[in-house]
């Protein structure tokens, strides 16, 4: 494999980095040093500008969603309402300690992702997350229910895809 193959495979292996070269926020000489393949670094960091402006650019949008928190949910065989359910464990309304965000509009995986990595970044755990036609559901600690509201609906004012 040559060295722009190698790096393009590196780079696809990390989407955060993929996502900055998207962006144009990354320096090539720093990611190559960074990166630590076997060969030249200046050709890793030309590979990685190449590359960079191959990939189509990152643009904002602003998606069509309403946002919403239903609290007192729970996981298990004591959830009434299902709101979620992965591999046979439903998520719903019977008076537990879990708040679900459910977003309804334009929303798909991607935009799920994103608002993830939003809620880990502010340090809310998300304890299960899903996506399904023009619905997404969240479900946090209780506690951070409203943090997470507030998370989310910035976090959608501007999606960069």
């Amino acid at each position: 494999m040559n060295t722009a193959a190698a790096t393009r495979a590196a780079v696809d292996r990390l989407p955060w980095l993929r996502r900055g070269l998207r962006a144009g926020l990354l320096n090539a000489a720093a990611v190559a040093e960074w990166l630590e393949m076997p060969a030249d670094t200046e050709a890793v960091a030309a590979a990685l500008r190449r590359y960079g402006a191959d990939l189509d650019p990152l643009t904002a949008e602003t998606p069509a969603v309403t946002v919403r928190m239903r609290a007192g949910l729970t996981h298990g065989d004591g959830a009434d309402e299902r709101l979620l359910e992965v591999l046979g464990t439903p998520i719903g309304g019977s008076g537990g300690g879990l708040t679900a965000l459910v977003c309804t509009g334009e929303v798909d995986p991607q935009m799920l992702a994103v608002c993830i990595d939003r809620l880990t970044a502010g340090s809310v755990v998300v304890d299960a997350a899903g996506v399904v036609d023009e619905t997404a559901v969240i479900a946090v600690p209780t506690r951070d229910g409203p943090a997470a509201l507030r998370m989310i609906e910035a976090t959608l004012a501007t999606v960069w895809r």
